[in-house]
């Protein structure tokens, strides 16, 4: 593999086609050392695969037109790279994994992929409201009112103050041009957002840092010798230091593992209708996970640790009390009172092992009863679910705990009851 260094090297299903496991070894050194800044690794992964006319050979399998292919799992990939790189790699999704060379990059990657700037959301103010006659409102009046909301926008988004490197360039002229220096212009717009929901900001925003640190302490990895100048200055602003960010990422991992304070969490957000538990598992839409509690956003952003992203997913089922996670994907779960599973993925935490299971075969139909548990009550379908769902369960004849029913089994008693799947 020739070619000149790049900040970004991508070693695209390459790994799957390449026989000699040396040589796949040398292909994947050769591709870090090239990389500057991150590589990224894809393959093809079992449960993923066809391997219907394929036959065994070497290591992986010869497809009917007689190429070689090589399939992994998810951890055989994970651990493939540690022991030729000597790096931990990030998991992105199946089958694809990010191995930074840069650490500061690494961690600024994975402080946007925990936490994000959810904050940013705040950037949707309300336009200013006409001024009262008699009232300047000048562009070039010193702080003048949209100066001071754009800049409470900001303090929002950071839940600190932010340095003058973090601020958009149109706002840094803004207050260059009002000559009163960024400390005064915060106190101005600190006063704007008050001091009860700046208290739930900050509150929200220490949470999501503990949350990183958290998952730095379950992945084990290595010391940073630096932190990027954003991170340092949330340490300072919302832990005073390293250290006591470190603990509360270690307390927040701790109470993660507690089943009791995992079921107590799962069972306020059931009471609150979002998602449904049962016998110690609870599912939930995977669209609503920030409504959960640091605890159960937590448990999920384990298991994205070991299997990427899920975030396209329809539903997440957290196994507390056996320590996994499932997460599912339905065809057109929005439209239809039965959605029909197509894939599953599911994530061992005892073993670290991810598996992904096509459920898309015809003879493997899995459907999503009572799927009004995890509709919200302003969803417009939401009384119509309801209505069938309640119909479903009075005929007293169907078990719906666990996987519930088969299709057949399904089918059969709706069938025999007259009842009509509405359209």
């Amino acid at each position: 593999m020739g070619g000149l260094p790049s900040q970004v090297t991508n070693l695209g299903f390459v790994l799957n086609v390449i026989e000699d496991p040396e040589e796949r070894a040398e292909a994947l050194k050769r591709a870090f050392s090239l990389t500057e800044l991150c590589l990224a690794v894809s393959v093809m992964l079992y449960g993923k695969a066809d391997l219907s006319g394929a036959r065994p050979y070497r290591d992986g399998y010869l497809t009917s037109r007689q190429t070689f292919q090589k399939y992994y799992t998810q951890a055989e990939l994970r651990d493939f790279i540690v022991s030729i790189l000597n790096v931990e790699p990030l998991a992105v999704g199946q089958g694809i994994f990010l191995v930074f060379r840069d650490e500061l990059e690494e961690q600024r990657y994975l402080l946007r992929r925990q936490i994000g700037f959810k904050g940013r959301e705040y950037r949707s103010v309300p336009k200013p409201s006409a001024p009262k006659k008699g009232t300047p409102n000048n562009p070039n009046d010193k702080l003048n009112k949209t100066t001071i909301r754009d800049l409470a926008a900001e303090i929002r988004a950071f839940g600190r103050q932010p340095d003058i490197s973090e601020l958009p360039k149109s706002l840094v002229t803004k207050l260059s041009r009002a000559k009163q220096g960024l400390q005064y212009a915060a106190n101005q717009a600190i006063a704007e957002i008050g001091h009860e929901e700046l208290e739930e900001i900050v509150a929200t925003r220490t949470e999501d840092l503990s949350l990183h640190f958290a998952m730095h302490a379950f992945s084990q990895r290595r010391s940073y010798s630096s932190f990027p100048p954003e991170l340092r200055r949330d340490i300072r602003a919302f832990f005073g230091s390293h250290k006591r960010a470190q603990e509360s990422g270690q307390a927040l991992l701790y109470s993660i593992g507690n089943q009791d304070l995992l079921l107590e969490d799962a069972g306020t957000a059931a009471a609150a209708g979002i998602g449904h538990l049962e016998q110690g598992r609870f599912q939930f839409p995977t669209d609503r996970l920030q409504e959960l509690s640091v605890r159960l956003r937590g448990f999920v952003a384990l298991a994205e640790r070991l299997a990427g992203d899920l975030s396209e997913t329809t539903l997440l089922r957290i196994h507390i009390t056996s320590r996994k996670l499932t997460a599912l994907t339905y065809a057109d779960f929005e439209t239809s009172f039965l959605p029909r599973l197509m894939t599953r993925v599911k994530v061992e935490f005892d073993t670290f092992d991810v598996s992904i299971i096509d459920h898309s075969a015809d003879n493997d139909v899995r459907l999503l009863y009572l799927k009004s548990r995890h509709m919200k009550e302003t969803d417009p379908r939401e009384a119509a679910q309801k209505a069938f769902d309640q119909e479903v369960l009075d005929l007293n004849t169907l078990n719906f705990s666990n996987e519930g029913p088969s299709f057949r089994e399904f089918a059969q008693t709706l069938l025999k009851a007259g009842v009509r799947i509405p359209s």
